[in-house]
């Protein structure tokens, strides 16, 4: 973790402020370290990702629903031609381009949406804080080492989604990818998304669906048939009572549903 990004992170059982155990020979990156509450909790620091994993959390689905949809879309790209810069194309337009923001993203592991986004990222002025947060240790593990060697300032949480540890209203933005269908309660992960946001700032998710205009076509039942996500649908429904406005659109070349609350 990243010693200037301690200030953001709360203890995920009281929510109250965390200190560092070893202050000796501190350097802005921290590899190994306990974190600890004025309640006597404790959480620790191993390569880098902090674990503040309360209440233990898995998705419903483990599988990595987003890496099973990309390796299958490549071997559909003649005909689908979509990019990872495609899919990162809402997430960049959403990024504030005053200096001084927050981004969290969560479900991150198993992706490298930074790595997509160091270029846009570089051209901000002012400090910039990044936080990366997954459920699953290993898929977050690959993820982080990966930013690491692209030299991205992130700092890594293995967290539950639906609980992070941070205060209210803290992220200019908020952003998931190719993740929701996997959690039980979709309301749940949205009203979490919509609480860490902050009023001027947006919760953004994108997940598989595709549009009605490729649906109609004549291959996409077999794209449905191999790629069952693609049958997903928006959830409307599922939108929390706290949204001020949502605006809801096909991206990635209609493959993909982008909604963007505010509050």
């Amino acid at each position: 973790m990243l010693l200037n990004h301690l200030s953001s992170l709360q203890c995920p059982k009281c929510q109250g402020k965390l200190n560092l155990s070893d202050t000796s020979n501190i350097s802005n990156r921290i590899p190994q370290n306990t974190l600890y509450c004025d309640n006597g909790h404790c959480w620790q620091i191993k390569d880098g990702i902090v674990s503040l994993n309360y209440p233990k959390f898995l998705r419903r689905k483990e599988t990595d629903v987003r890496g099973k949809m990309l390796r299958g879309l490549s071997e559909e790209k003649d005909s689908l031609n979509l990019s990872l810069e495609d899919i990162m194309k809402p997430v960049k337009a959403f990024i504030p381009a005053h200096g001084g923001i927050r981004i969290l993203e969560l479900s991150a592991g198993g992706f490298t949406s930074y790595l997509l986004l160091k270029d846009k990222l570089s051209n901000l002025q002012g400090t910039l804080e990044l936080h990366a947060l997954d459920s699953n240790s290993e898929r977050l593990n690959h993820t982080m080492h990966k930013i690491y060697e692209g030299d991205i300032p992130v700092t890594g949480i293995h967290g539950n989604e639906t609980h992070a540890p941070y205060p209210s209203e803290w992220f200019d933005l908020v952003f998931q990818i190719g993740q929701l269908s996997t959690f039980r309660s979709k309301e749940t992960i949205l009203k979490e998304m919509l609480r860490l946001v902050a009023p001027s700032g947006s919760a953004v998710v994108l997940d598989w669906g595709m549009s009605p205009k490729i649906r109609d076509k004549g291959n996409s039942e077999g794209l449905l048939k191999n790629l069952q996500p693609l049958a997903n649908r928006p959830p409307l429904e599922s939108l929390p009572n706290e949204v001020d406005s949502a605006e809801i659109e096909y991206v990635a070349r209609d493959l993909m549903f982008c909604i963007r609350m505010q509050k």
